[in-house]
C-alpha cells in the first residue's frame, strides 16, 4: 500500500491536465500532445470502457506499437479502474490465444490492426467515447490491479504476474524522489511494452510532470536512431539493457556523443552491468556530460525494481552491486530458512509495498516462490532465485541464479518453456536448452535426422522470436548425471564446443 498522501496514477494525470493544461506530455517525430489532451483521451478510453461494463477487477489487453494513443488507452484502462495486458504484436497468433485465455482478458484494445482469433476486440477510435463524454465516477485503491505482465515460467507455461496501483504508485514515487525527476525532464520510451521497465519508461512522466518522448517503432535496436532521437527531444532519462548500452557506446562515435549532452542519468537493468561497461561509460558519457549511471535490480514480481545503485560520477568501478533496497522495500539473504552473515552467499529474498499480488490464471497453482518469511510471521516475500552476498559496505552483490533461469537481450526465460515448447513439436524426444554467447541453443534428441531449421521454423509459430534457439544441434542422448537427471554443465559444455 502506498503511503498517505500518495495519488495512484489516475489521479496524478488528473492533477497534472489541472495544474499544467499545456505543458508537453507525449512527444514523437511528428506529434506533440499536452496534458490536457492527455488527459482529455484517456477519459474517452475509459468512458468507453464504462459503457461496456469494463471496471475495477477486469483485465483490458492492448495490442500495438507504441503512439500517444496507445499511452492514452494504458491510461484510460488505469482510470476505468481496470488493469493493463500488454501483449506483443510479432508473438505467434497461437501465443498471444494463450496469454487471453490464461488471463480471462475482458476486451482486446488494437491499433488498427486484427484482434486474435476468438478475441473480443475493438480498435482504438471504436473504444473511444465522444470528446468531452466521462463515465460513471470509479473509486480506485492501493489494492485493485494496475498491470499483468507475462514472464516465462519454470513449469513450462507463461506466468502472468499481477500489480497493484499501490505498488505501481509506490515504485514511481520512489523514482521520482530519488532521481528529482520533474517538468524539463523528457524520458526517452524504447522499450517494448511486453518488458515491465516501459511501465516506468510511459508513466513516470505522468506522475511527475516530464515530458515522455516515444522512439520509433521497431528502432530499439539501431543505436543511431536511439542517439538521433536523444538529441531530438533533448532526452534527460534513458534506459539501456547492459548488452544494448555497450552497442550503443561502441556504435556511437565522438561527435555523436557529443549530440547527447542533454542526457543526465541513464538507467541499467535487465542484466548484470559488467565493471568494464560501468568504467567505460564513465569514461565517455560521464566525464563528457557529466552523465550519471544507475544499476537497477527487480524481478517483475517485484513491480520493475526492487534495489538500485548509484555509481560515482568517475571510474573505474571494479564492482558494480545491485545495491539497497528502494525505499520501503525489505531485501533478505536466506539459505533455507536461515539469514546468512554478511559476505557469504544466499538467496535474494524481497518483500515490502512493492511486491505482486501473485499470479493470474493457471499460474495461481504454482506461486510457491510468494511464501511468508520464516523469521517474520505475517511478512509475505518474493523467493527470486538469485544468488547474493551482502559486501562489507550493505550493497548487494549478484552472482548468478540458483535455477536455469536464462537472460537474453534482458528478457527472462525459462529454458523449461522453451524445452516443453520444442518437446511438442513431436518427433523430438527429449531437448535441453542452453545459453551460449548471450543466444540460445537447442540440443535435440530424435530418431533419425530431424531437420533442425523446420524444427526452428515450427517453434517460431507458438513462442515469442526472443525465446526461440538461435543455435540447433542434434544427438544421440542428453548428458546425465550418476542419478539419472540431466547434466546441465556437461549440456552447457557439449553445445559451447559445438558453437566454435
Amino acid at each position: 500500500m502506498p503511503e498517505e498522501g500518495v495519488r495512484l496514477v489516475p489521479s496524478d494525470l488528473a492533477h497534472r491536465a489541472a495544474v499544467a493544461p499545456d505543458a508537453l506530455a507525449i512527444a514523437t517525430r511528428d506529434t506533440a500532445w499536452t496534458f490536457g489532451r492527455l488527459a482529455d483521451r484517456a477519459r474517452g478510453v475509459a468512458a468507453g470502457l464504462a459503457a461496456r461494463g469494463i471496471g475495477p477487477g477486469c483485465i483490458v489487453a492492448v495490442l500495438g506499437d507504441r503512439s500517444a494513443e496507445l499511452v492514452a488507452v494504458l491510461c484510460g484502462i488505469l482510470e476505468a479502474g481496470a488493469a493493463y495486458l500488454p501483449l506483443a504484436p510479432s508473438d505467434p497468433p497461437a501465443r498471444l490465444v494463450r496469454l487471453l485465455r490464461d488471463s480471462g482478458a475482458a476486451l482486446v484494445v488494437v491499433d488498427g490492426r486484427p484482434g486474435p482469433a476468438g478475441a473480443a476486440a475493438c480498435s482504438i477510435d471504436e473504444l473511444m467515447a465522444p470528446a468531452g463524454a466521462s463515465g460513471p465516477p470509479v473509486r480506485i485503491g492501493p489494492d485493485d490491479l494496475a498491470y499483468v505482465m507475462y514472464t516465462s515460467g519454470s513449469a513450462g507455461a507463461p506466468k502472468g504476474v499481477a500489480v497493484e496501483h499501490g505498488a505501481l504508485a509506490h515504485r514511481l514515487r520512489w523514482m521520482r524522489r530519488q532521481y528529482r525527476v520533474e517538468a524539463g525532464d523528457t524520458i526517452l520510451q524504447k522499450t517494448r511494452l511486453t518488458f515491465d521497465v516501459s511501465v516506468w519508461e510511459l508513466l513516470l512522466g505522468v506522475t511527475s510532470g516530464a515530458a515522455t518522448a516515444l522512439l520509433e517503432v521497431d528502432a530499439e535496436a539501431n543505436p543511431r536512431e536511439i542517439a538521433a532521437a536523444v538529441q531530438r527531444h533533448r532526452v534527460t532519462l534513458v534506459h539501456f539493457v547492459p548488452s544494448m548500452l555497450r552497442l550503443f557506446l561502441l556504435a556511437t562515435g565522438p561527435l555523436e556523443r557529443a549530440a547527447l549532452a542533454s542526457l543526465r542519468r541513464v538507467f541499467c537493468s535487465g542484466e548484470a552491468l559488467p565493471p568494464d561497461l560501468a568504467t567505460r561509460f564513465s569514461e565517455t558519457l560521464g566525464v563528457a556530460h557529466g552523465t550519471g549511471l544507475s544499476n537497477l535490480y527487480g524481478p517483475t514480481e517485484a513491480t520493475i525494481d526492487v534495489t538500485f545503485h548509484d555509481l560515482p560520477l568517475h571510474g573505474p568501478h571494479p564492482r558494480v552491486p545491485i545495491g539497497r533496497p528502494i525505499d520501503g522495500a525489505a531485501a533478505w539473504v536466506l539459505a533455507g530458512d536461515r539469514s546468512v552473515p554478511v559476505g557469504e552467499r544466499g538467496e535474494l529474498c524481497v518483500g515490502g509495498p512493492t511486491l505482486a499480488r501473485g499470479y493470474v490464471g493457471a499460474a495461481r497453482r504454482d506461486d510457491a516462490c510468494f511464501a511468508e518469511h520464516p523469521a517474520q510471521p505475517g511478512t509475505r516475500m518474493y523467493r527470486t532465485g538469485d544468488l547474493v552476498s551482502v559486501g562489507a559496505d550493505g550493497a548487494l552483490d549478484f552472482h548468478g541464479r540458483l535455477d536455469r533461469q536464462l537472460k537474453i537481450r534482458g528478457v527472462r526465460i525459462e529454458p523449461a518453456e522453451v524445452e516443453a515448447a520444442i518437446r511438442a513439436l513431436g518427433p523430438v524426444r527429449d531437448c535441453g536448452v542452453v545459453a551460449v554467447g548471450g543466444v540460445l541453443h537447442a540440443v535435440v534428441v530424435g530418431d533419425g535426422p530431424l531437420g533442425l531449421a523446420a524444427l526452428r521454423q515450427r517453434l517460431a509459430t507458438s513462442l515469442p522470436e526472443v525465446m526461440v534457439p538461435a543455435r540447433w544441434s542434434q544427438r544421440a542422448a542428453l548428458p546425465t548425471t550418476a542419478h539419472g537427471k540431466v547434466d546441465v554443465a556437461a549440456l552447457q559444455r557439449d553445445a559451447e564446443a559445438s558453437a566454435c
